[in-house]
Order: C-alpha cells, then structure tokens, then sequence
C-alpha cells in the first residue's frame, strides 16, 4: 500500500490532536487507566528494535514507538497497517483463530486506528477506523467498526455528575409522568423496588433528594474513566460505540449508536444489540436483546426483556422476561412479564404491574386530560385491555383488568380485580363484570399462570416475583370488592342481574355504571379466596423441608408464633401452634413484582430519613432491607392466607377443624375448577364457524390436540390435585 492509498484510508493524526499539553485520553488520566486494568500488563515490555522493523515494514505507524509496550508471547506479523498513538498496551498475541458463530477470525490487528488504549490477549481487532480510549479484555473481536471510543466525562448510562458540572445538569428519566415529577437518576445496579419507592414516595422532598445522594456517592466523580469492553465480546459492523462498559460475551452487530450505556452482559446470559438499533443512556441487564431497528433511550432493561422490530422505548423501564416490539413506549414503569409486540400500540406515563399483554391498536397515553403532559395511568398486575382500547388519562385500574375493544370517553377508576369492563355506546353506559375471569375463562387463568412461571425460568432477577394470580393483593382487592357488591345489592331492590349505581368515583362522568351479575361475582370471589387459602396453606403442608420457613416464622412473627409452644414436629402443628388471628397485613403493594405490607415501604422511608434506629444510608443498606424484607414474604403470604381462612371459616385461631372444613371445601372447588378449564375450552371445540375450518373430528383434533390431553389440563391436576 502506498503512502497515497494508506492516506486515503487513516485520518491524519493532527486531526484528532486536542489543544493543551495533557488532553484526554493522556496525562493525568492514565493513574484511571491503570485502577480499571489492574494487574493485567505488569509483565508487558517496551518493544524491540527488531519488532518495530517488522512494523514498519507492515506499513504501522506509531507518534512514538517507545509507548507501545506489549507482552510475551507476541508475534509482530501479526499487526498490520496499523497507526498507534499515546500508549497502546498490547497482551499475548500469536498465531490464531477466534471462533465467532459461523465464522472464524484470527488473532492479530490490521487496517485500524488506535489511540491509548489496552488490548487483551489474543484479540482481533480488524478494519476499525478510529479506537480511542477503549479497554479490550481478552478474545475481543472488533471488526468492521467506524468509531470506538470514549469521552473524558464518561458516564456510562449513569445519572451521576463528574468533577466541575453544575447540580442543574444531572440527567434524570422521567417515569411515569412526562414533566418529571417522578423523574429518577439511574445507575447500574439499580433494582425495580428502588425505582418503585424512588417513583412512588414523593411526599418528602428530603426523601427524594437523599435517594439521588445514594446515587452520586456510589460512584467516583473523577473524569477520564475509559470504555470496557469485556472478555469474548464481538463489536462489528457498527457506525458508532462511544461511552460503554459490557459484560462478559456481549454482541454488539450492525448497530447504528451504542451511547453512554452499560451492559451487564455474561457467559451464561449474553446481551445482544444488533441490526440498526440506536441505544443511548441505558442501563442493560443481562441476557436482554435488542434488535432490528429498534431505538431505546434514557431507559432501564432488567435482565431477560426485549426490544425488536423498530421498538422505541424512551425514558422508562422495563421489567424482567418481557417483550416490547413494533410499538411506542414512553415515560412508563414497566414490571416483569409484560408483552406489547403487536403492531402500532404505545404506552405513554403509565406503570402496568406486569404480567400483561398490551394488544394491537391499543393507544394508551393518547387522551390526556390535564393542562400539562402531567397525566398518569396506573395498571394492577394482569392488565390486558383488548384490540385498539383507548383510555383518557387519568385513569387506575384493579388487579386482572380485561378491557373490551372500546374507546373509554371519560377517565377510570376500576377496583373491581378481574373485570371485564366495556363502554357500551349503544346505552351510554360503562359496563363491569367483576370476576369474569373466574366465571368465564378460567382456561385463560391458568394457561397464563403456567405461562409466566414457564418464561421466569432461570432468571436470578425473577426470584421472589409473584406470578400466582391469587395473593395477598389480590385477595385484599376481592375483600373490597365483596364489601363494594354488598353495598350495592342493600340499596338496590330491582333487577339482580344488572345494577346501575352513580359513576362517581368509579367513572369521571355523569352516565350510570353497570355492575354486571353482583351476586355471581360476589359468589366467584369467595371461591377464589378459597382457593387462595386452600392453594397456599395446603401447599405449605405439604412442602417436606420448611425450616428456612419455620426460622422465620419463629425470628420475625410476621403474624405471631408462641415460641414457648415446644417443638414443632411438622408443618401442621407449625399452623395450629401459632397465635394467628383475624387481624391481618391489609395493605400491600406491588414493589416491581415483589409484594411487600406497606408498612415496610413506609420504614423504609423512615430509615432514609434517619427516623429510625437501623439508617439507610446508601443502595447497598436498601438492597440489605429489601432482600430481608423479601425472605419474609413467603410466611407472611401464609399468615395471610391463615387470617383470610379463620375469617371465612369463622375461627378465632387456627384448629383441626379449620383445616379439615377448608380441605373438603377446596377439594370440591379443585374438581369444579378442573371442570371450568375444560369448559371454557371446550368452546373452541364446538364452535361451528370453527369446525368449518377442518374436513373432519380427526383433522380438528391432530390441529388442536385432544381436549382431555390439554398441557394447560394437565399441569392443574398435577399442581393442585390434593389426591
């Protein structure tokens, strides 16, 4: 290659000299450099006269050959129209091959332009066209790359502030609410029940500000932190990567903008960007994917969730094993196990407590109502509103939601957990089914509690999240919702089947509401706290080791245990030895998942505040409290579901009675839930427009399977069968 063609292709060195004597990457930020690298050169050598020969001849060039130190052994044919400038530090390099998927690349360096910056051993570091201030741990593939490199001012996708920037100037995400007002500084490590009591404790301002303060000082405010980019990571064919740290095995293919992010990729769970994304001020767990177009900014991935197919996703948060594609997302809290990958939705400064689906069409966000974009919705866990639903905000909706294909004129306030709710325009009026998804699909029920356990599989972030339908939320939501549908059938001495009662305080509207079937529903919720006593305590008795269990009930008494009541021989003498009563944790809230009294939310508080005797005082103390808050859950779920039974059953403790009436109770509602599930599948069965799709019983039943043989079916039986 002559100096003409070499010209054509390397910038000029002068071009990207900065002014002063001791400009980022060099100087002073070296001491940096060395803390983030460690150990790993200090066996590298200066190289040798010979060594710079070869180099030459293979048309490298260096500003000064004396700061290129490498480490043996090293195979110098192996760099090739190279140019080095400041110090470049190189580990092992011999002859070899990296194996990437279906290709193979050998170690060495070519046709690139490096600027102080570290390569592992046994890298491959081919046509990049500018690398600048970038950490390269070992067996990195960087191909095909236009621009690597970092700023002096690096943040990496945290919200902190370096040395000489104005408290004005932290970059915040604005969940929830677009103008700010639950705006929080992210960073790397953060866990969805910090941003919950950052987003949702807004009554101190100390309070907000102490939580910011957490965030600066886990960081160190000094500039010139250099990119790193871990072992067995692959960058290739991407315009632009500046301001990154990556795990382990990350992938980075064809993207557009890799910006100010981190990526907590690793071995076992790989982070994947490729194909035309634009990622800019994030924070990525592990095992997370996003790709094909998609652009996410300002935002928050737990690990295991998605974005693809031109997704946007702009200041929010998304929770773990979820699936955002095709659709608009902005300003909103996601929890685990959510699903919006139908095309032309968006979600607009909402919380949605996961385990939902977002339909086709739907548009949530579009109606604000307010003089400012301050307009929030706040969705209970299995939210699902249906095919182009849309909703003005404000809104709030219970527990299990299911939203028929409308367009809802007015704001909600939907307490009533697993309704089906409509506006029925014909009559002018909102309709409410409570229960529906007990009365008329419980098929759908259980297929989706088995489904979102199924996909949380192996997810460290996962444990401890609530995916059973029925829990103490969800219970205390039915406790009011049967109080609710006992007021209203007192007053009402018409028609049973359908009562309509004010909107106040259910719709912002002067219309009447429709609650659908009061006594059915009443009679559906006291099955399903039935099955919530009988599906917990039943379980526990039958659990063969307890003793983590046990240790707490003793340590904690979440509810209260005789710790003089002597040895506890086994589970149910665990059950009849305790003082429960009737009175009981009423107030509970979804903490990104992880359901936690509210009481302990509110010390928590406190605890910041310094109001307490145990301070907070920073996110390793809280992620302290809330790991020992969240061992609890489990005997405080059965405490729960004791007080609940000794409530319906009319006990003032717990006795063999209690256990063998609820036993025999649910027993018998085991069988007719078993019979509901095929029920409600049987109708696709019988659908006569549908069987027109089939020439015969046998081709339905090879398409669809045996009715009897159904996996949603079978997994039932062998969860709850108590025979």
């Amino acid at each position: 290659m002559s100096n003409i063609e070499k010209n054509k292709f390397f910038p000029d060195l002068k071009e990207h000299a900065s002014e002063g004597s001791k400009p980022f990457p060099y100087g002073e930020f070296a001491e940096i450099r060395n803390q983030q690298t460690g150990v790993r050169y200090r066996n590298s050598r200066q190289l040798k006269s010979e060594e710079i020969e070869i180099l030459k001849q293979n048309l490298c060039e260096a500003d000064d050959w004396s700061l290129i130190s490498v480490t043996d052994p090293f195979d110098p044919l192996l760099i090739k129209r190279t140019v080095f400038k400041g110090i470049v530090r190189i580990g092992r390099l011999e002859k070899g091959i990296i194996k990437d998927k279906d290709r193979e690349c050998c170690c060495g360096i070519s046709d690139s332009f490096i600027i102080s910056s570290d390569i592992g051993d046994y890298c491959a570091i081919h046509n990049n066209r500018y690398i600048s201030a970038v950490i390269a741990g070992n067996y990195v593939i960087l191909s095909d790359n236009n621009e690597i490199y970092t700023t002096e001012d690096a943040k990496f996708g945290n919200c902190i502030l370096k040395e000489g920037e104005a408290a004005a100037t932290l970059r915040k995400i604005n969940l929830v609410n677009e103008k700010g007002g639950r705006a929080i500084s992210a960073f790397s490590g953060i866990t969805g029940a910090d941003v919950y009591l950052w987003v949702k404790q807004r009554e101190s301002k100390e309070f907000v500000s102490r939580l910011e303060s957490f965030t600066c000082k886990s960081f160190d405010a000094k500039r010139g932190y250099y990119s790193f980019i871990d072992d067995h990571t692959v960058i290739k064919g991407t315009s632009l990567i500046r301001n990154i740290m990556t795990g382990r095995s990350c992938r980075i293919e064809r993207a557009t903008c890799v910006d100010d992010v981190t990526i907590n990729s690793s071995a076992l769970k790989p982070v994947l960007l490729a194909n035309n994304v634009v990622v800019k001020k994030g924070i990525i767990g592990e095992g997370c994917r996003i790709a094909n177009s998609s652009v996410a900014e300002d935002f928050i991935l737990e690990p295991g969730s998605s974005l693809d197919k031109g997704a946007r996703f702009i200041h929010s948060f998304l929770g773990s094993c979820s699936n955002v594609a095709c659709c608009e997302v902005i300003s909103s809290f996601i929890y685990p196990s959510h699903q919006q990958h139908h095309n032309n939705s968006f979600l607009i400064a909402s919380v949605v407590m996961g385990q939902s689906n977002i339909a086709a069409g739907a548009t949530l966000g579009s109606n604000h109502n307010s003089r400012a974009n301050d307009c929030e919705m706040w969705a209970g866990r299995g939210f699902w509103p249906g095919l182009c639903s849309s909703i003005k905000f404000n809104s709030k909706f219970a527990s299990y939601c299911l939203l028929a294909k409308s367009d809802f004129p007015y704001e909600l306030n939907i307490f009533l957990p697993f309704a089906l709710v409509n506006n029925n325009v014909y009559e002018d009026s909102l309709e409410i089914m409570p229960a529906y998804w007990w009365l008329y699909n419980m098929y759908s029920l259980f297929r989706n509690y088995f489904k979102f356990k199924d996909r949380s599989q192996g997810l460290d972030s996962i444990k401890g999240v609530e995916f059973d339908f029925m829990a103490p939320d969800t219970a205390e939501e039915i406790l009011s919702a049967i109080s609710f549908i006992e007021d209203i059938c007192k007053s009402n001495t018409g028609e049973t089947s359908c009562i309509k009662i004010p909107a106040t305080g259910i719709e912002n509207s002067k219309r009447k509401v429709k609650i659908l079937y009061p006594d059915k529903s009443k009679a559906a919720y006291m099955e399903m706290l039935t099955f919530y006593c009988g599906s917990v305590i039943f379980e526990f008795i039958g659990k063969s080791g307890v003793a983590l269990i046990t240790a707490q009930i003793l340590e904690h008494e979440p509810a209260g245990v005789n710790k003089t009541a002597g040895k506890l021989d086994d589970n149910i003498s665990l059950i009849l030895k305790s003082n429960c009563s009737q009175e009981r944790e009423t107030e509970w809230v979804n903490a990104c998942g992880r359901l936690l009294p509210k009481k302990s939310i509110a010390n928590a508080v406190k605890a910041v505040l310094g109001e307490t005797e145990t301070v907070i005082e920073s996110w390793e103390d809280m992620h302290d409290y809330f790991n020992e808050e969240f061992e609890l859950y489990e005997s405080r779920k059965l405490f729960h579901a004791l007080s609940i039974a000794m409530m319906l059953y009319k006990k003032e403790k717990p006795d063999h009675d209690l256990l063998s009436n609820l036993k025999a109770d649910y027993e018998k509602l085991l069988l007719k839930i078993e019979q509901e599930i095929i029920k409600s599948r049987k109708k696709d069965y019988d659908d006569p427009i549908r069987k027109a799709l089939f020439s015969n019983e046998q081709e339905m039943e090879n398409v669809l399977g045996v009715l009897e043989k159904d996996p949603v079916l079978g997994r039932f039986k062998a969860k709850f069968s108590l025979r």
